[in-house]
């Protein structure tokens, strides 16, 4: 697969642009092609939902480190920041600030552990403890500070769920100032997970596998009362594990192969939105896992069979976090 090297920019050199890694890479032959090259930014970086642009998902500085995940037949790259957020990656001359997530002050608050990172220059850390009422969990009031990039003050409540569902609820300080002793559960506002990175400049980021089938991390805009995700074109997972049975990769090649059961597997991607969810279903993943033989491909794993039914391809760390 690597047997040129060359620059992957080199269609946008060829117009005159500047290439946007500090290394070399073999581009795209087909459709999709898994690098998993470490490179850094070699100019200020956007990351984009789409491969040709849209939506922002995160930007990069200059020098930040990044890993390039897949680059397509036209060249363009998909890539991770250090923090595993994935977006297509594009020249950013918007002059708006990079992304900042190193240099976070880490505390902890509760019986299982929520962490928290957060800049000590906007928020402060409370760790205060409110018990519940009759078979409420506790109630955790974790952190008070300007979230949003305003001069509008925030809190940050967590409880530990009824069965182990950790999640914190992020809102503007009543108008009195005062911490009240109840959250006010929003779904707009309430997040799932235990692991919260809180700049202060109007983004929070999850990293956390509570009701999930992976570790997933995720990024959201905070505004007034409400929290939206940004929308990253696939989840990074990027964990080595093994197969529970015999199953077949649907490879980036355009070739089947084959995957024995406990055969060593990296699970690298998951395409969200690839199958349609519908409501109260439970969900299929499409997976991005590499054999044992350096083949790449695409798997919908079985998460949700019972040990009476026969499986579909199962691998050993992908199942769901949660009751």
């Amino acid at each position: 697969m690597k047997k040129t090297l060359i620059a992957l920019a080199l269609t946008a050199a060829q117009a005159g642009a500047a290439p946007l890694f500090t290394n070399t890479i073999t581009p795209g032959t087909q459709p999709l092609t898994y690098l998993g090259e470490d490179s850094k930014a070699a100019a200020a970086l956007v990351m984009t939902q789409k491969p040709d642009g849209g939506d922002a998902v995160f930007r990069l500085a200059k020098d930040s480190p990044l890993t390039i995940l897949l680059v397509d037949d036209k060249g363009r790259a998909l890539v991770k920041n250090a923090f595993g957020l994935t977006g297509w990656a594009q020249a950013d001359t918007s002059g708006a600030a990079a992304d900042k997530l190193d240099g976070l002050q880490k505390a902890e608050i509760g019986e299982n552990n929520f962490f928290f990172y957060f800049d000590p220059k906007n928020s402060t850390f409370l760790n205060e403890t409110v018990p519940g009422k009759d078979d409420a969990p506790d109630v955790y009031r974790a952190l008070r500070g300007k979230l949003a990039g305003d001069d509008k003050d925030y809190f940050v409540y967590c409880d530990d769920g009824m069965s182990g569902d950790p999640n914190c609820t992020i809102f503007p300080a009543p108008a009195d100032g005062k911490a009240p002793d109840e959250v006010p559960y929003d779904e707009n506002s309430t997040l799932n997970g235990e692991t919260y990175y809180l700049p202060g400049d109007g983004t929070v980021y999850t990293d956390t596998h509570a009701n999930l089938y992976y570790q997933t991390r995720s990024k959201y805009t905070l505004k007034g009362d409400k929290l939206d995700e940004v929308i990253q074109p696939y989840h990074y997972i990027g964990v080595d594990s093994k197969a529970e049975n015999d199953f077949t990769l649907d490879g980036l090649d355009g070739k089947k192969h084959a995957v024995k059961k406990g055969e060593k597997v990296r699970v690298i991607l998951d395409d969200p939105r690839a199958i349609p969810c519908k409501e109260e279903e439970i969900c299929k993943l499409k997976l991005l896992v590499q054999n044992a033989g350096g083949n790449t491909g695409w798997v919908t794993p079985d998460t949700y069979s019972g040990e009476e039914e026969k499986p579909g391809p199962k691998i050993e760390y992908i199942r769901f976090y949660g009751d």
